[in-house]
């Protein structure tokens, strides 16, 4: 990675950062149901309300968050976190072994097809 990499990433973990930090605290429990893999039914059951207020709080916070689906939810808030170790660490250094250590996607599906 170049420097301009690093700048990009570091620009976007902080706004991911700061898009979390806006959410209130009952769509940031939602959004942590979310990262666990939960349903919206279970998520409803472990927070003690209803599914449909799930949907409501999922909704605000796709919203606040900017994000399409609930893929890019998940994205913006693990950006989130990595954005909060950059600040303990004092240094993109360990955002660049995260960000190495990850695997890469493969851009090509099994039979040669390109999935877009």
């Amino acid at each position: 990675m170049n420097g301009m990499d690093i700048g990009a990433l570091d620009r976007s973990s902080a706004d991911s950062a700061f898009r979390v930090a806006s959410l209130s605290p009952r769509c940031r429990d939602v959004l942590d149901g979310l990262l666990a893999g939960q349903s919206n039914k279970v998520i409803a059951r472990n927070l003690g309300i209803s599914p449909r207020t799930v949907d409501v709080h999922r909704a605000r916070l796709m919203q606040k968050l900017g994000a399409r689906h609930v893929a890019d939810a998940i994205r913006i808030a693990f950006e989130a976190i990595l954005a909060g170790q950059l600040e303990r660490a004092g240094t993109p250094e360990l955002l660049l072994r995260l960000a190495e250590s990850c695997p890469r996607r493969r851009a090509n599906r099994p039979g040669g097809r390109v999935r877009r």
